[in-house]
């Protein structure tokens, strides 16, 4: 209904279509910074629900007043046929609202995983379906009508694929993608819709992600969707590793979205994060400091004006019978007419590298 709400750090916020920010109460925080989960149970209850480093908290869309509402361990929550749905990841339950009624969460209105023995980690909604997504394999469940818990198990089984990093889960159009891992495997990533997943990550983006895993880990990698000129993406940061891949769905295409630091002379991870359409704009949040952008292809420059530097390099070249072979031409496509005579976009650049042998390098501008 024309409103945008965040949090940063233990504040819960509202902003306007003007930027105009306004705090609307506080929540738990951690050491961490874990990211917290929003949602809504629409115009029959009026009211947002949060879920901020295991605690829950019901916000009144009418009286603006931010209500702690759960201690428990509650992690990811979402909404499904007008119940909130809360995941209790210190056991594997999870707890359904009263319909229209994120105050009251019934004793009884729960159900703890007994399908398989890994624990639930994240939930998210799709297409009427609650997806429950363990460690090594996922649940779905849909609204049957029962009581007290509303909820029952669907008949296709279990999908054999886990969740590596609870918060890389996004929705992306009526399908999830998450950074996976199964009883065999750790570091895919996979797309689910209906009751089936496939892999979506592929052999260049499993060595990087394998990469990351032996070195900082991946259990923080972070994932968020959006979709522009009818391109749906994927966004997947991994912020210890500073990284950051994005998977475009409409082609099936990877690549690393990274950020130009002008002052120390490298990529790191793409900054922009979390993801929400407001007032007709695609706005995101600064994952390094407490900013909210609009995300546009009309805008030339990245956070804070920095320079936008994109990096193409070729496959190998080689003779398939081992020889020596010349390149006598290179053909580089560019959309021309871009660049601005003056201020945002002037000026753009390109520079070309060849190597002979990778170790001594040739540049021309």
């Amino acid at each position: 209904n024309g409103r945008v709400f965040f949090v940063g750090s233990d504040t819960f916020f509202e902003v306007d279509a003007a930027g105009v920010v306004t705090a609307r109460g506080t929540v738990a925080t951690d050491p961490d910074l874990s990211p917290v989960c929003i949602t809504s149970n629409g115009d029959g209850g009026q009211q947002l629900f949060l879920t901020a480093s295991g605690k829950g908290y019901e916000f009144n869309l009418q009286t603006n007043v931010l209500t702690e509402r759960i201690v428990a361990d509650a992690g990811h929550c979402d909404m499904l046929d007008g119940f909130i749905v809360v995941l209790d990841t210190s056991d594997s339950t999870l707890m359904a609202s009263s319909l229209f009624d994120a105050t009251s969460f019934p004793a009884l209105s729960h159900e703890q995983r007994a399908s398989k023995p890994d624990p639930w980690l994240a939930i998210r909604v799709v297409d009427q379906q609650l997806y429950a997504i363990g460690e090594r394999s996922t649940d779905i469940y849909y609204n049957a009508g029962l009581s007290p818990f509303p909820f029952a198990l669907a008949a296709a089984g279990a999908i054999p694929w886990g969740i590596a990093a609870p918060d890389s889960l996004a929705k992306v159009g009526s399908s999830l993608i998450w950074l996976a891992r199964s009883a065999d495997s750790i570091g895919a990533v996979v797309q689910a819709a209906g009751s089936s997943a496939r892999e979506v990550s592929n052999h260049a983006l499993r060595t990087a992600i394998r990469g990351y895993r032996d070195t900082v880990g991946i259990a923080d990698a972070i994932g968020m969707s959006y979709e522009e000129d009818g391109h749906q993406f994927y966004v997947l940061t991994f912020p210890a590793a500073d990284a950051t891949w994005v998977l475009d769905v409409s082609t099936g295409l990877w690549t690393e979205r990274l950020t130009w630091n002008t002052g120390e002379g490298r990529y790191m991870a793409w900054r922009p994060h979390w993801h929400a359409i407001g007032f007709g704009k695609h706005l995101v949040g600064d994952r390094r400091a407490g900013k909210i952008y609009e995300l546009t292809l009309d805008v030339a420059t990245d956070i804070d004006g920095q320079p936008i530097r994109r990096l193409r390099r070729a496959p190998a070249l080689f003779n398939k019978d081992g020889g020596r072979f010349m390149v006598r031409r290179l053909d580089v496509h560019v959309q021309p007419g871009l660049g601005l005579p003056a201020g945002q976009g002037s000026a753009p650049e390109m520079m070309l590298s060849i190597s002979r042998d990778l170790q001594r390098w040739h540049a021309c501008a």
